[in-house]
Formats: C-alpha cells, structure tokens, sequence
C-alpha cells in the first residue's frame, strides 16, 4: 500500500469517528458531498421555460401570442434562451414583453416553415 493510500485511510477513519459524534460536522460533509456530486453549476444559468412555443405552435398555431401575453419579461427571456432563439443574445437586456413576444413568434413561425421548399 503507498503511503498517499494509508494517509486517506487514517484520514477517512477519522473523520468516520468524528461523523458519529459531532452531527453538525456530518450535516456540513454530506452538503460538501452532494455539491460535489451535483458538479460545477453556471451562475448565470437562467430558470428553465414554462412553456415549449414550437410545441404550442405545432398544436394551436394562432394560439402561440396569446399564450405569451401574461409572461413576465424574465420568463420570456427564459423561452428564448432555452430554444436558443437569439445567438447574440441581444434580445435578453430587452425589457419590453412586446418585443420579446414579436421575436419567439417570429423565430417559432420560421423554425416551423424551415424546409417547406421540399414538402409538396
């Protein structure tokens, strides 16, 4: 056995005594260990959308802009940055709703249209 391995393990044998003993310090491991698990996570990740506007679109397609209408500006800026509907991500300091509703309709009605040359 290297010495790198019999460290961890007179590490982990005490910190396994310690666990039974002090609960705080067993609640601060096992958070320390689910974070880890969880993996590196993006500050600037947004809150996933409420709503899927090609799906809506395929299934009551006037329906799309009402559907939007009662949105608050940061779920519509949700929608589009989950369906990735602006690559330069201008449209995300938008902070008129109408504005951000003319885009996704736009951008869901062409993704819709997309390849209709070859359908007839």
């Amino acid at each position: 056995m290297s010495s790198d391995a019999a460290r961890a393990r007179a590490l982990f044998a005490d910190l396994d005594g310690r666990l039974d003993g002090d609960e705080a310090l067993a609640h601060r491991v096992l958070e320390a260990l689910r974070r880890a698990a969880e993996g590196p996570r993006s500050s600037n990740r947004r809150t996933p959308a409420v709503l899927d506007p090609s799906e809506l679109h395929r299934q009551a397609p006037g329906e799309l802009r009402a559907a939007l209408q009662p949105l608050t500006v940061d779920q519509l800026k949700d929608i589009v940055s989950q369906y990735a509907m602006d690559p330069r991500k201008l449209a995300l300091k938008w902070k008129t709703p109408a504005r951000l509703i003319e885009l996704i309709v736009t951008v869901t009605e062409q993704r819709a249209r997309k390849g209709d040359a070859f359908r007839s």
